[in-house]
C-alpha cells in the first residue's frame, strides 16, 4: 500500500518485552507474537438485537488482538467490528484506519482498567484508509 507494513510501523513504537528478561520470564505463556503498549483511539460496534457504537483506546495492541480501555465494554463473546487509528508510519502527519472483524473474548478486571480483549486480525490486509 505505502510501501511499509503495519508491523513496521508500530515497530517504530517502543517494545514491551525488554532485552533483559525479568527471572519469572521462564514460565509465562508465550504468545503468538509481540504486542505494543501503544494508546491509539478506538471506535467499535457490536449487535445484540439492537445496534451499538462506542469508543476507548488500545492499552496494548498486536497482529491478533487489542486490549480496549473503555466505559461500556461489550457483552462477552460478542462480535464487534473496530476501526483503529494508527499514526501513519511515513511521517506525513496522516493516519492509517484499522479495520476488522472479531470477537470480545475477555473483559478487563478493575486493576487492568475498565474495558475488554478484542480477538481479531490486524494487519496490513485490515488497512482501509488513509486520511491526512
Amino acid at each position: 500500500m505505502m510501501g511499509c507494513t503495519i508491523l513496521t510501523a508500530i515497530s517504530n513504537f517502543r517494545r514491551l518485552e525488554s532485552a533483559h528478561p525479568p527471572p519469572y520470564a521462564r514460565y509465562m505463556i508465550l504468545r503468538k507474537g509481540s504486542r505494543y503498549k501503544l494508546r491509539f483511539p478506538v471506535i467499535y460496534r457490536w449487535s445484540d438485537g439492537e445496534e451499538h457504537v462506542d469508543g476507548g483506546f488500545t492499552k496494548y495492541i498486536s497482529r491478533h488482538a487489542a486490549w480496549v480501555l473503555s466505559e461500556r465494554p461489550p457483552p462477552m463473546g460478542s462480535n464487534i467490528e473496530i476501526e483503529v487509528l494508527v499514526p501513519s508510519p511515513d511521517e506525513t502527519g496522516g493516519y492509517l484506519r484499522i479495520k476488522s472483524v472479531g470477537k470480545m473474548v475477555r473483559q478487563l478486571n478493575e486493576k487492568e482498567g475498565k474495558g475488554f480483549l478484542f480477538q481479531g486480525p490486524l494487519e496490513d490486509e485490515q488497512i482501509t484508509l488513509v486520511i491526512q
